[in-house]
């Protein structure tokens, strides 16, 4: 097989030479669209421009005979020879997410199918227009280039198109062995865990996270005085994770020293620094390059003897730094949207660079790339083909100093010529800048992306699958998928992708407010994140299966200040606040799962599908109430259900190292200890019932999840709405107007009234006659199509009926989705009765103009004129 012959990981091949001969059939043949002249002919400043770069071409050929011909001029669709400078457009786009770097080259990558080269080591003999490419859908690194060159100069980046070298799996857009730029840490050893070690506790959101920086109530009771011994034993274990394990405090450390090492490590930043997150969620996404990781891949196809190593041409993007905040020097590759710091990339050399004012080649051939500076205002190190209209042009020469500038320029050297200039011109200025020749505007025309495609993002089926190592990312155009879904990101343990270990899916526009969801199949765990606007507010659901479930809500949204519930199922149940005016910031209840033991009227219900829980233990804590002694500010309180007792600590007092506390036994008299039992059972019946209230409430909250998986509701944005409404509003009208398009296609309306009549014997009483029946049939035309209007209407009132009727059923058997289907059925219906009434009014507004302009045509036409002459 021919290795320059390249496949890309799609199984594509170059097909631009065919594509190229079919647009220029057309062109000569005559097609669907016309092209402009810019297209199919030069004019004179172009030609000047191409003999210009000819010349150019031929001294340094002459003065560099080593080097690769330069890609200097191309032949565009429909073989008119350009200059590949005057190829670029920029052009800026009307959609703002396109205006950055980012974005507009995740879209490019994303909006064409990539093809490699017809020939690996050489460049495309054509370079269509921009225009031409994106009708076309696909194109080569050279095409994908100079389109992100020209959406990023339209956005003000200072971009220029690299025309270069690059290792196969480039040049083939292969990331089946390379790192998915959404993962931080793809290899085994940097996950380093066990699935059985996994902490289900090890929420992967920072705001989760802390959350779980609150005093541990268990651990408080250890210290504190008195529940039973088997409550003591209770208190100091902690299982999540369903295994008893004792709780370790460690050693006491310095928070002084804890300080000064972290000051240390923010002044050097290779000394300790911030723990590794446990976070289960990927990252945001970074475009950046795993070195290791590319270099690697490189390496194995130098070990594997590619006999085009090194010479693969490829074409990419250069960003230089300065302008719409981009830092430094970065390289973009267009086939696949990743951006490189210059000094990190994976390609092997530069032969020339262009933007749409210059071209420039690169004269640092013996430099590695990491080397390379990208000062093109510097001759020895870029040569440029066209002088600039600045400082370069008015650099005033010594004597007999001639530079490669001049060389380059230059025709073939005549000996006598070169010494006559040389005389002419000893020690005098550069000519003025106004006689030199500049560079041709574009020859293509603005692009333009209709907002239809636009939409598509993954032409032409809206979706599009990527591999990479150990991973796969499937992409959608927003309201393709039926569950509102636009990424999907899978993460598997092995390379043969076989075995998932999780995935991240992304949600838009759903009724639920779900934006992402989160599955780690081996670990039975689900994480759930909702968007603002739920109902309780939900912010994040996470479960495993079984074991353990947490929810966390936006606070500032909930009358009761709920923070997060935490909940091992059958065990425990631990909610937190924040905001709450009683000062409340923690609840716990402990729980079993039987009935067998304990007092039956503190019991919880346990869903559905599970038993009810009996409530072993209760606990309460409260921050610290200023306008409240100490002494009588309640810090925590512990009721012990099984043992009738209750334990009520109450906040320490400024500079004071103990607190109050007291134990109350609930089957002794009241009169041992005064008013504050009953203070004591009446708090206990209160947190006892907002247990009950959220146990419940947590209940309806799975079930609605539920129903909501079940029957997804996508709610398309607003200019959407508005168009289906023009559409519907559209067929309405045509079927309206059917009846219209007969009386058109009528070629003579007098030919059915005079059958049998000839015209020119036709007495006054036939003419009368015939006048009368052509305005009676006119006139039972209008009706008829008024009774057809006022009938649909009457149909649409009955249906309208039926709804609210249905309705009114619905809520005497509380249905909890009636109120939602009936308002949705009402828009709709009243939308139709409103178009209809509309089309009425203007009928019978028409209907008696239509009935005047035929009786003047009658008395008008020649055929009835006995009518005005008798």
């Amino acid at each position: 097989m021919d290795a320059t012959k390249l496949v890309s990981i799609d199984g594509l091949r170059s097909t631009k030479v065919k594509r190229s001969k079919d647009a220029e059939k057309n062109a000569v043949y005559g097609g669907a669209r016309s092209p402009d002249d810019s297209y199919i002919s030069n004019t004179h400043k172009e030609n000047l421009c191409l003999e210009y770069v000819q010349n150019f071409r031929s001294n340094f050929v002459r003065l560099f005979p080593d080097r690769k011909e330069l890609y200097l001029t191309a032949k565009n669709e429909f073989k008119v020879e350009k200059f590949v400078c005057t190829t670029i457009r920029p052009t800026q786009l009307q959609f703002r997410e396109l205006y950055d770097l980012n974005k507009c080259a995740e879209f490019v990558a994303h909006f064409l199918d990539y093809e490699p080269l017809e020939n690996a080591v050489e460049p495309p003999s054509t370079l269509p227009s921009s225009t031409q490419v994106l009708d076309w859908g696909v194109g080569d690194s050279f095409d994908f280039a100079t389109l992100l060159a020209s959406f990023l100069l339209g956005a003000g980046y200072d971009a220029y198109v690299v025309h270069g070298y690059a290792p196969k799996y480039i040049c083939e857009c292969d990331q089946s062995q390379t790192v998915c730029p959404l993962v931080t840490d793809v290899s085994d050893e940097a996950g380093a865990k066990d699935e059985g070690e996994k902490n289900p506790q090890d929420v992967g959101d920072d705001e989760i996270a802390e959350t779980k920086s609150s005093d541990n109530d268990d651990a408080l009771d250890a210290d504190e005085e008195a529940p039973p011994s088997e409550e003591k034993k209770d208190d100091l274990l902690d299982a999540p994770s369903g295994e008893y394990k004792l709780k370790t405090h460690g050693a006491i450390e310095s928070k002084f020293l804890m300080s000064a090492a972290e000051a240390d490590s923010k002044d050097d930043p290779g000394v300790g620094g911030a723990p590794i997150s446990k976070a289960f969620t990927p990252q945001p996404i970074r475009w950046d390059s795993d070195d290791e990781d590319e270099k690697q891949v490189e390496e194995n196809e130098a070990a594997s003897s590619d006999p085009l190593y090194g010479k693969r041409v490829h074409c990419w993007v250069l960003v230089r730094g300065g302008k719409r905040g981009v830092p430094e020097m970065l390289f973009v590759e267009p086939s696949t949207a990743r951006i490189y710091p210059v000094s990190e990339s994976p390609y092997q050399g530069i032969e020339a660079v262009w933007n749409a004012k210059n071209y420039w080649v690169n004269m640092q051939t013996d430099k590695d790339l990491v080397g390379h500076s990208f000062d093109f205002g510097n001759n020895d190190l870029w040569e440029f083909v066209f002088i600039d209209s600045g400082p370069i042009a008015l650099v005033e020469k010594e004597q007999g100093e001639r530079s490669m500038m001049d060389m380059l320029n230059d025709p073939i050297v005549d000996e006598e010529k070169e010494s006559n200039e040389e005389e002419e011109e000893k020690g005098e200025e550069v000519e003025e800048v106004d006689d030199i020749l500049d560079i041709p505007e574009s020859w293509v025309n603005k692009l333009k992306i209709d907002r239809s495609k636009y939409n598509v993002r993954y032409p032409p089926h809206g979706q599009k699958v990527v591999l990479y190592k150990k991973a796969k990312l499937e992409l959608f155009a927003e309201s393709f998928h039926d569950q509102g879904m636009v990424s999907r990101f899978t993460l598997f343990k092995d390379v043969a992708r076989t075995v998932v270990k999780e995935s991240v899916e992304t949600f838009i526009n759903r009724r639920d407010k779900l934006v992402k969801r989160i599955r780690k199949p081996l670990e039975r765990m689900v994480h759930e994140s909702f968007d603002p606007g739920r109902p309780s507010s939900l912010k994040y659901l996470v479960e495993w299966a079984g074991k353990r479930r947490e929810m966390y809500f936006y606070v500032n949204a909930r009358l009761d200040g709920l923070l997060c519930r935490e909940e091992d199922v059958g065990k425990k149940i631990v909610e937190k606040f924040e905001g709450r005016g009683d000062k409340l910031t923690y609840r716990s209840i402990a729980v079993k799962e039987s009935l067998e033991s304990g007092n039956s009227t503190f019991v919880l219900p346990g869903g559905a599908h599970s038993p009810d829980l009996v409530v072993l233990k209760m606990t309460e804590k409260y921050e610290r109430n200023d306008e409240k002694d100490a002494s009588e500010d309640v810090a925590k309180r512990t009721f012990y259900v099984r043992e009738n007792k209750v334990r009520t600590q109450y906040h320490y007092a400024k500079s004071c190292i103990t607190r109050n506390t007291i134990n109350h036994d609930k089957e002794r008299s009241a009169e041992d200890v005064g008013d504050q039992l009953e203070v004591v059972r009446d708090a206990e019946k209160e947190c006892l019932s907002e247990a009950r209230r959220a146990q419940n409430e947590t209940a309806d909250l799975l079930t609605t999840r539920k129903h909501e998986e079940q029957e997804i509701i996508i709610d398309q944005p607003v200019f959407e709405t508005a168009s289906s409404r023009r559409d519907e509003e559209r067929k309405v009208q045509e079927i309206l107007e059917e009846q219209e398009q007969g009386d058109k296609r009528q070629l003579d309306y007098l030919t059915p009234f005079l059958m049998n009549i000839n015209p020119k014997d036709l007495t006054r009483e036939d003419a009368m006659k015939v006048k009368e029946n052509c305005l009676k049939a006119l006139k039972d035309r209008l009706l008829e199509r008024a009774n057809i209007i006022q009938n649909r209407l009457n149909e649409e009132n009955k249906e309208l009926a039926k709804y609210q009727a249905a309705f009114q059923r619905n809520q005497r058997d509380n249905d909890p989705d009636a109120e939602e289907q009936f308002e949705k059925e009402c828009s709709e219906a009243m939308f139709r009765i409103q178009i209809l009434e509309q089309r009425l009014v203007q009928h019978e507004e028409s209907a008696l103009k239509k009935y005047k302009d035929m009786d003047n045509k009658l008395v008008a036409d020649p055929r009835l004129s006995v009518l005005r002459h008798g």
